[in-house]
């Protein structure tokens, strides 16, 4: 999987339905005619594509789950799926229509071929939109002023929900192979926890939202990508094109007074002695720093 993501020549990647493969060859079921149909057609387009694609076939086992997650392909599906790849955009594009069908025609055999050689050539001529993974949108419970579980952000709502201009919304950037994570996630219900004590903000004020998003799961459009995780950004109401990113460290106290500054919903904490919490504010900064230079390493290699 790396190796096809790494390399610079773009992929085409055939994903066929394990039912029909096992990793033991002798094992293996006879693939129906379909499936020998579209990988002649395949065969012919490599030959004739071999200087612009790599053409590849998957079978869709769980080892190839990971890829297929990259592609933004069924890790189990009930057809041939297949979709080209980008390495320098790090993009894909899913191909939108059937690959198999009875048509055992030559005529069938020439419509599959020119169907899948304008697939080829519009992404070639950068013609095509890329396809975005996310995760389904969870149905949404409204804007709950303070609420300790944060809402759950994907890529086909982001952009709806912190560009709504009624809300400031704090998001949470993490990733499932982060493992400094989970103490970000602690964090946020520990800061949902403290602003539920508070009191709703003034009238004409935006309430404010807390939000996570997996990064390793919903692909995001540049201007909100992050280089590091876990991220806490701050999107202002009333301003589209501001973010405001935390660097400081990870304690409760902390963030609430930075989101004091930037958000009328969260009261001024009062100056204590106690706002570090007792943690070591200087250990988790450093901790902080050293974790996120590890997992901005791995998030570059992410999809």
């Amino acid at each position: 999987r790396r190796r096809l993501l790494e390399e610079a020549v773009p992929s085409l990647v055939l994903l066929l339905p394990a039912s029909h493969h096992a990793d033991d060859a002798a094992d293996a079921a006879e693939p129906p005619p379909s499936h020998a149909r579209l990988l002649a057609a395949l065969r012919e387009l490599a030959r004739e594509y071999k200087d612009d694609l790599a053409f590849c076939v998957a079978n869709a086992t769980a080892a190839m789950a990971p890829l297929a997650s990259a592609l933004a392909l069924p890790a189990r599906p009930a057809a041939p799926a297949l979709a080209l790849y980008d390495p320098m955009l790090q993009q894909r594009y899913v191909y939108p229509r059937a690959l198999v069908d009875d048509d055992a025609t030559a005529a069938g055999a020439a419509a599959l071929r020119g169907q899948l050689r304008a697939f080829i050539d519009a992404f070639l001529d950068g013609e095509l939109e890329a396809t975005a993974r996310s995760e389904p949108e969870p149905e949404e419970a409204g804007i709950v002023h303070h609420s300790t579980r944060p809402h759950k952000l994907v890529a086909t709502s982001f952009e709806r929900h912190v560009r709504d201009a009624g809300r400031d919304v704090l998001v949470m950037y993490h990733a499932p192979w982060c493992d400094h994570c989970a103490a970000a996630h602690e964090l946020m219900r520990e800061v949902g926890a403290a602003l539920a004590k508070s009191e709703p903000p003034a009238d004409g004020a935006p309430p404010l939202q807390l939000a996570e998003l997996d990064v390793h799961a919903n692909d995001m459009p540049a201007a909100h990508q992050v280089h590091r995780v876990p991220a806490l950004l701050l999107f202002p109401a009333h301003q589209p094109h501001r973010r405001v990113l935390y660097d400081g460290a990870l304690t409760a106290d902390a963030v609430l007074r930075w989101l004091s500054r930037y958000s009328a919903a969260v009261p001024t904490p009062p100056e204590t002695a106690a706002h570090t919490g007792g943690r070591g504010v200087g250990a988790l900064t450093a901790a902080l720093k050293a974790m996120q230079s590890t997992a901005a390493a791995q998030l570059r290699t992410e999809l």
